[in-house]
């Protein structure tokens, strides 16, 4: 599916038509928009516009599916007060069941169609159906566009909407704010019904300058990353003997020694589930020795974070394990895929990827599992771009303050700030943000929160991995293998 430079010269557009939109299906245009942002030089714009297109498609399959199913049931879809009656029913028969009603869509007289279009770096995104919308239809479209200036993030829209007959409102609401996001106005979005079509159309200027989002929110997490303690002068020593040009090793053994608790938990973590294909020392000296500085180095940033975190917050054994189980995957990827001599680095990076999630869990309790549950129910592979226009910023950028208040290794902190996007991370640090990123996700496929069309096809065909089922295989594999290494070593973050 993969554009070459000349298609993308000579034909500035690609197009899909379906008569039922799967994951899968999805997931091939994404692939498409991918090629296309990076040709542009757009990447940046890949999430948004992910999203915005997911949701424009649901809109227009619910809204086939809810003919379909007045056609077959015989129920006039024109009459109001029939339509206002049996949503109800559709909604129990249909949108519940979805999958189950897939074959009846699939032999219906509709389909619909994406195009996305440039010229000159503009974007033009069109949903298609041969589907024409009711009065009352468009009548709530109008309300859900005048009504979206009241809204300043998507979390207050779903609360007021989550619960009501026309879904399809807050996906147009996502939308807007999706636009608002990205700089652009609610007129960037147009949907209208001509010549027996519904059309919904998304613009993208050559020119779209993100704003700065500051809002109280966003404002507390600053305040808070900023009174977070700096690392212990202790573990600054060691991290400048480590930085050393001309750096002794027994000096460094000499300076770790002299902390007791350092010493146990560089053993501790040298010998975890993190740490692969290496005989598990019980001497420090060894243990230091095998890591070699800049080993020592980042285990020094993973002890210190941790630390700091579980001091300042409530421990959170869940977020833990499930940076231990990430870290785990990462290095097996690693070592699976001939990156033996930075698997370390993706290791402690793996561990260490979540600390946003921790502080943003921390001082803000209530809104998170919000932002969580509608990125589940929007079918969104991560929570990253909700969290981005609920709060004014994601917990990858939280991490990224983090990283450079306590002056982490650049690969460290670019793996914290784009294992969501690891596209967007300079060139050098891609090998190592892709193993983390690819390994996230594969926890979170464990967990039945994603598809294997939510992953990004390209990262998975760098790691061999070109099927669900092979994706299955794998975490099943790899799982097992945390499960049995965890209980040898009773580890515990």
């Amino acid at each position: 599916m993969k554009l070459s430079r000349e298609e993308f010269l000579t034909k500035k557009s690609f197009h899909f038509s379906w008569k039922f939109v799967t994951e899968k299906d999805f997931m091939e245009a994404c692939v498409l928009l991918y090629d296309l942002l990076v040709y542009l030089d757009k990447l940046y714009l890949y999430e948004h516009l992910q999203v915005i297109i997911r949701e424009l498609l649901n809109n227009s399959c619910r809204a086939i599916a809810k003919r379909v199913f007045f056609e077959e049931n015989q129920i006039d879809i024109s009459n109001p007060v029939e339509y206002e009656e049996n949503l109800i029913f559709f909604r129990i028969s249909v949108l519940e069941k979805w999958d189950a009603y897939r074959e009846t869509i699939e032999n219906s007289r509709y389909k619909i169609d994406l195009y996305v279009n440039w010229k000159e770096d503009e974007i033009e995104i069109l949903v298609i159906s041969n589907t024409v919308l009711l009065d009352i239809e468009k009548q709530r479209i109008q309300n859900r566009l005048n009504s979206s200036e009241k809204y300043k993030t998507i979390i207050d829209a779903y609360r007021e909407h989550s619960d009501s007959k026309e879904s399809a409102g807050l996906g147009i609401l996502m939308c807007i704010l999706l636009l608002r996001s990205m700089g652009l106005s609610k007129e960037s979005l147009s949907i209208e019904s001509k010549e027996n079509q519904t059309i919904s159309r998304v613009f993208i200027p050559k020119h779209v300058i993100p704003p700065e989002t500051i809002n109280l929110i966003y404002e507390k997490v600053t305040k808070e990353v900023k009174m977070l303690p700096s690392l212990p002068e202790s573990l600054q020593r060691i991290i400048k003997i480590c930085n050393s040009p001309d750096m002794d090793m027994k000096k460094l053994i000499d300076e770790i020694e002299k902390n007791p608790a350092v010493s146990a938990d560089i053993l501790k973590l040298s010998n975890s589930v993190g740490y692969l294909n290496r005989s598990k020392p019980d001497d420090l000296s060894i243990a230091v020795k095998k890591l070699g500085s800049n080993g020592v180095l980042r285990m020094i940033y993973a002890i210190s974070t941790i630390r700091i975190m579980n001091s300042r917050y409530s421990r959170m054994e869940e977020e833990w394990e499930h940076a231990r189980r990430t870290s785990y995957y990462a290095e097996r990827l690693a070592y699976e895929n001939g990156l033996t001599k930075i698997a370390d680095t993706i290791g402690v990076g793996a561990l260490l990827h979540d600390i946003g999630k921790i502080l943003l869990l921390s001082i803000e309790p209530s809104i998170f599992p919000s932002i969580m549950e509608l990125a589940k129910n929007r079918a969104l592979e991560n929570s990253k771009v909700v969290e981005e226009i609920s709060l004014g910023v994601s917990h990858s950028e939280i991490g990224y303050m983090l990283a450079r208040k306590w002056n982490f290794p650049e690969d460290l902190t670019y793996i914290i700030a784009g294992h969501h996007q690891p596209w967007n991370v300079p060139e050098e640090f891609i090998e190592l943000t892709e193993t983390v990123y690819l390994a996230n996700m594969m926890t979170h496929y464990l967990k039945k929160d994603i598809s294997f069309y939510n992953i990004n096809f390209n990262i998975l065909s760098k790691y061999k991995i070109f099927t669900a089922e092979e994706l299955e295989e794998k975490v099943s594999l790899y799982e097992t293998s945390f499960r049995k290494e965890e209980k040898l070593r009773g580890i515990n973050a």
